[in-house]
């Protein structure tokens, strides 16, 4: 009813003494509709809205696919960290996960300080041994 009245209201604005009504025809206009105290929106902003939501629901579920990723790579990650941290600590608190995590940190921190000495060891053996081989 209020959408056939906001219609009624719009179309009776164009109305014209002397002129032709669009719906009946009759140049004769003693009650022309008027608007509504809370008019319905027109068309165009009605489009423009459900193109926005569209947007945004369209935005929404990105971000849900997003967040849904990083779900399942925290989720991969916390299992391969309980792995490497055995049965024991199958439930650590809070500040035991960070400790053990720290801990893992500088083991990590330190295997790649050492890596350079590593790998120059590696090429001396190996240079002694081509020696040693030809000197046989």
């Amino acid at each position: 009813r209020r959408l056939a009245a906001g219609h009624a209201a719009a179309l009776a604005a164009a109305l014209r003494p002397g002129a032709p009504c669009p719906v009946c025809g009759g140049t004769h206009h003693p009650a022309p509709a008027r608007p509504a105290e809370d008019p319905l929106p027109d068309l165009a902003a009605l489009d423009a809205a459900e193109a926005e939501a569209a947007r945004l629901l369209d935005a929404a579920r990105a971000a849900e696919a997003e967040a849904g990723a990083a779900l399942r790579l925290a989720e991969q990650a916390e299992a391969t960290l309980r792995e490497r941290l055995g049965e024991a600590a199958a439930r650590p608190g809070p500040a035991e996960a960070l400790q053990a995590a720290r801990a893992a940190l500088r083991e990590a921190e330190a295997a790649a300080r050492a890596l350079p000495a590593l790998r120059q060891a590696q090429a001396k053996a190996a240079a002694q041994a081509v020696a040693a081989r030809e000197a046989a």
